[in-house]
């Protein structure tokens, strides 16, 4: 679930929202993981107390996240560089093997 343009006022629907989403995920045998921002993302637009159950990718640009302690994927840029593809590519740092999965359990 990628969460970047909900509206913060709406953060407690956002949030059950977001849960019913990655449970629908969850029963059709798939990880459900959510992607936002920090301090934005995490921290104003949804009830990250709320969302333990559940992998996070988060980006933070220039340094690791501080919002959320429980970071599977750091998307530490949006301008990285990657010989043989043009323009701008994300970088990313993954503290899990998701390849290594067996039925999409973490």
């Amino acid at each position: 679930l990628d969460l970047e343009s909900t509206s913060p006022k709406d953060k407690i629907g956002v949030t059950e929202a977001s849960i019913a989403f990655m449970e629908t995920v969850k029963r059709g045998g798939y990880l459900p993981m959510i992607y936002a921002s920090d301090v934005s993302g995490f921290k104003g637009r949804l009830d990250l107390e709320k969302l333990t159950d559940y992998d996070k990718w988060v980006a933070r640009y220039g340094k690791k996240p501080q919002i959320v302690n429980d970071v599977k994927i750091w998307q530490k840029s949006s301008t990285g560089i990657v010989p043989g593809i043009e323009g701008n590519v994300d970088l990313d740092v993954s503290y899990f093997d998701y390849g290594g999965m067996e039925n999409g359990n973490s």
